[in-house]
Formats: structure tokens, C-alpha cells, sequence
């Protein structure tokens, strides 16, 4: 009894880490220091007809703006949009909303 408690609670904290670092990427950050200019990437031949190119962004990360490089993704259904990650300036500071398909 006492080894599928210790397994039913390992699994449970294994899910809880999972599901609180997928959700903390839908969290908006607002920070002071805005980012650099954006990167120019050249963009390669896609790797197919239904493939979207998702450009490269600014991301905080250890308290220090990091390039995101862009890549090509395939939209969820087959008329999603991306909408890109970006950097909105705000009299509080810079806020930065997640990329996402519309």
C-alpha cells in the first residue's frame, strides 16, 4: 500500500512541475528596459505547402533580453494565424505578450 502512495505522489508532483512550467509561459512580463532591435534573420525555403514562418523575438530570460531565433511551424488548423510574440511600451514599462495562433 505504503509504494503506490509514494508512486500516486511522485506521479502527482511529476504533473504539478509539468502543467506550472507550461502554464508560466502564458504569463505577460512587464519590465523597464526595452528590447534591442529586432534581429534580421534570413528566413529559409519552407520545409512544406502548410508550413508558417514564425519570426525570431526578444524574450526576458535571467533577468537579460534573449534572441528567440525564428522557425517554421504548422498551424493547428488550416486557416490559424500567428499572431508574433512582441514588446508593448507602457507608462509602467514594457510589456510583453506571448506569440499565439488565431
Amino acid at each position: 500500500m505504503m509504494k503506490n502512495y509514494k508512486s500516486l505522489l511522485a506521479g502527482a508532483l511529476l504533473l504539478a512541475t509539468l502543467s506550472s512550467a507550461a502554464f508560466a509561459d502564458s504569463f505577460n512580463l512587464t519590465i523597464g528596459t526595452p528590447p534591442p532591435a529586432p534581429v534580421v534573420e534570413a528566413i529559409p525555403v519552407a520545409p512544406g505547402p502548410d508550413y508558417v514562418w514564425r519570426p525570431g523575438y526578444w524574450r526576458w530570460v535571467d533577468e537579460r533580453h534573449v534572441w528567440i531565433p525564428g522557425h517554421y511551424a504548422q498551424p493547428p488548423h488550416p486557416h490559424a494565424v500567428w499572431e508574433a510574440p512582441r514588446w508593448d511600451h507602457h507608462e509602467d514599462g514594457y510589456h510583453f505578450q506571448e506569440g499565439h495562433w488565431k
